[in-house]
């Protein structure tokens, strides 16, 4: 496997990161925050409360979940950016 591969590999890797955290920071507004419900809900096997209202710890806790995630997901993109260029020297 080659460096370019992986490294593109890697960045769609952090892209469905940050996908799935831009999903899961829907979560406090209660207007669009179906498809945030349902992450949680599968999470949280079996899937039995998609219908209940979300309590205020749930939506702080993924406000700050999709947060990291978010980080993680760019940071391990830069890396994967940067890393043909490192070692090809």
């Amino acid at each position: 496997m080659t460096l370019e591969f992986r490294s593109k590999l890697m960045q769609f890797v952090a892209i469905g990161f940050m996908l799935f955290s831009i999903t899961w920071a829907l979560a406090p507004y209660t207007s669009i925050n179906l498809p945030s419900r349902f992450i949680i809900d599968l999470l949280d096997w079996p899937l039995n409360n998609l219908s209940a209202e979300l309590s205020r710890e749930v939506k702080w806790l993924s406000s700050i979940g999709a947060g990291l995630l978010i980080a993680f997901s760019i940071s391990v993109s830069y890396t994967h950016l940067t890393l043909p260029t490192i070692y090809s020297v």
